[in-house]
């Protein structure tokens, strides 16, 4: 069995409302604030005859943007080759 790691950053939107004191004080046009919220995805699966990694990697980061309303996921590389190097030992 196969894994793939995922790396989803997902935002929550922070209510902070400033007086009107507070917003003379310090003029904005916009002011937006976040918190982020970082989760690993862990896809396991049994390749079949004539998969491409590849366009699964990009189905599963289309897949989970949607998943978390985020535009955020990033693909990790890395975490995949050091976990197979862990299971070969």
């Amino acid at each position: 069995m196969n894994e793939l790691f995922f790396k989803v950053t997902i935002a929550h939107k922070i209510d902070l409302p400033l007086s009107l004191t507070e917003i003379r004080d310090n003029p904005t046009h916009e002011m937006y604030m976040a918190d982020y919220e970082e989760k690993i995805i862990n896809v396991m699966y049994t390749p079949a005859k004539g998969f491409d990694v590849d366009r699964f990697i990009q189905l599963m980061k289309r897949k989970l943007k949607k998943k978390f309303d985020t535009s955020l996921v990033e693909y990790l590389e890395k975490l995949n080759l050091i976990e197979n190097d862990n299971r070969a030992k």
